[in-house]
């Protein structure tokens, strides 16, 4: 039994191996190629299935291999021109009609539909708009159409006080406010230059607040304003002038960012944060502050109260005045003298609401000089009051 099984094995272990099988047997269900011939139109392939193939004295060439077919040949990319020629040609993308030419050159010289602050401030999603007065900068003043005029001199009056006691209080108050060093020695000295003797002025017991949407923010806008005196024709004071100061302008944006809490300046990186938002917000020019235009609305907008409440219509341009005292120019007294629309003070109690295109507003910079200190107060009242 073993050497049968031995014989068996070695048998089929020494049997030779089959012929190779033709190319028909092993791919009995070959696809069909292509083949193009030169003698045939390129668009009528001829069909040639494997067994023609094989059939021919040379085999035919893979597809990738087969040779390049002459240019008289090569299928068109473009179908001939005589087929296009019965078509209208199409319209070019810029050329229109003279209709809808019109049109479009209508729609755009439409003028542009009225604006909310609110949707102006959405307009520019990067810059801060609704913000604190004391945080606006020159995007402000562009925003509500507001300039301020190169600086010019104030005509010198030859008129004294009448009365020789208001004169003398008045005089000495002037020469006060040269010799001043502190902010409150020139809040006093002023307060006292404008409403001594015979003046129409009177200061208020409190200052002005900035309103929005007819709400008055927390903080006054100045530490002192002036309004005119009660008379017959006037129930109520009427509030046209204030005064500010260049170094307690910079104190107030100081303490706005935070730089004089002791949390802040404990941390170095919140620290350097701030004083970056300090000195974006500090004007190049103290007298060119954008915050000089926050408190003429602010005392525009309590003038308009003062006369509804006295039964009196409000103009359409309301004139109010701000007095700034300068550290850097001792030597001047700068009037900052301006003309506010109603209609700016009504796009403020209204945000939501569109306004109309404002009207351009131009501060004024009147310089006065200090000297002669007899003749100051004159030349403020003759700015602030001139009828």
């Amino acid at each position: 039994m073993g050497r049968s099984c031995a014989r068996l094995w070695r048998a089929s272990y020494h049997r030779p191996p089959p012929p190779p099988a033709s190319t028909a047997s092993l791919h009995p269900k070959a696809p069909s190629t292509f083949v193009v011939s030169p003698s045939t139109p390129p668009h009528s392939p001829v069909r040639s299935t494997s067994s023609s193939a094989s059939s021919s004295s040379s085999p035919p060439l893979p597809p990738l291999l087969s040779p390049p077919l002459p240019p008289q040949l090569s299928p068109p990319l473009s179908p001939p021109p005589s087929s296009r020629s019965s078509f209208p040609p199409s319209p070019t993308p810029h050329s229109s009609s003279p209709s809808r030419a019109h049109t479009r050159a209508g729609v755009d010289d439409a003028p542009s539909p009225p604006l909310s602050l609110h949707q102006i401030a959405q307009l520019r999603p990067r810059e801060r708009v609704l913000v604190h007065p004391i945080e606006w900068t020159p995007l402000h003043l562009d925003l509500l159409h507001c300039s301020f005029a190169p600086a010019a001199p104030c005509q010198r009056r030859d008129g004294q006080p009448p009365s020789l006691p208001e004169s003398r209080r008045a005089t000495a108050a002037a020469r006060s406010l040269a010799a001043s060093e502190t902010q409150s020695q020139q809040r006093r000295a002023v307060q006292s230059l404008l409403t001594s003797g015979r003046s129409p002025l009177a200061d208020c017991r409190h200052g002005f607040r900035f309103r929005y949407t007819c709400r008055p923010l927390n903080s006054p806008m100045v530490s002192i304003g002036f309004c005119l005196r009660k008379t017959s024709n006037l129930g109520y004071r009427i509030p046209v002038a204030a005064w500010n100061s260049c170094g307690r302008l910079r104190d107030l944006r100081f303490q706005a960012m935070g730089l004089d809490k002791e949390k802040v300046r404990s941390n170095l990186p919140v620290w350097r944060m701030a004083r970056l938002q300090f000195l974006d917000i500090l004007p190049a020019n103290p007298l060119r502050d954008p915050y000089t235009l926050g408190t003429l609305i602010s005392i525009a907008q309590a003038q308009r109260a003062a006369l509804s409440l006295s039964g009196q219509p409000a103009p359409p341009m309301l004139p109010v005045h701000v007095v700034c005292t300068d550290d850097n120019d001792p030597d001047n007294i700068h009037v900052l003298s301006a003309e506010i629309p109603t209609q700016l003070l009504d796009m403020l109690d209204n945000p939501t609401s569109p306004a109309p295109p404002l009207l351009p507003v131009s501060i004024r910079d009147i310089t006065v000089p200090l000297e002669p200190p007899q003749m100051l107060q004159g030349r403020l009242l003759e700015i602030i009051v001139p009828e």
